[in-house]
């Protein structure tokens, strides 16, 4: 599960990495530049590759659910904790007090 979440953080700072690409050739070549467009087409199928990250990462979740190796209720507990964890360590722990 380390792999996927290694992956998910190298493809979000590309996909930062790209807008702050996009954002400077837009100011610097005044909107005329390919390189924007080259950057803003990057950040796109960095988004896509990290929606299928996603997904490859929530059904191997849920494989062993497909296999009949777990019930319903421990296989969602186990395909949701890793988001769960992503989400819970981005969040102030005083909104939710």
């Amino acid at each position: 599960m380390d792999i996927f979440r290694t992956l998910v953080a190298v493809v979000m700072i590309g996909i930062v990495l790209s807008l702050g690409s996009a954002l400077y050739h837009l100011m610097t070549d005044k909107g005329d530049s390919k390189k924007m467009v080259r950057a803003l087409t990057m950040r796109v199928a960095l988004s896509v590759g990290l929606f299928l990250l996603l997904m490859a990462a929530w059904a191997a979740g849920i494989s062993p659910y497909l296999d009949g190796t777990m019930d319903f209720k421990s296989a969602w507990s186990a395909a949701a904790q890793p988001f769960r964890g992503f989400m819970a360590a981005r969040l102030d722990p005083e909104t939710f007090q």
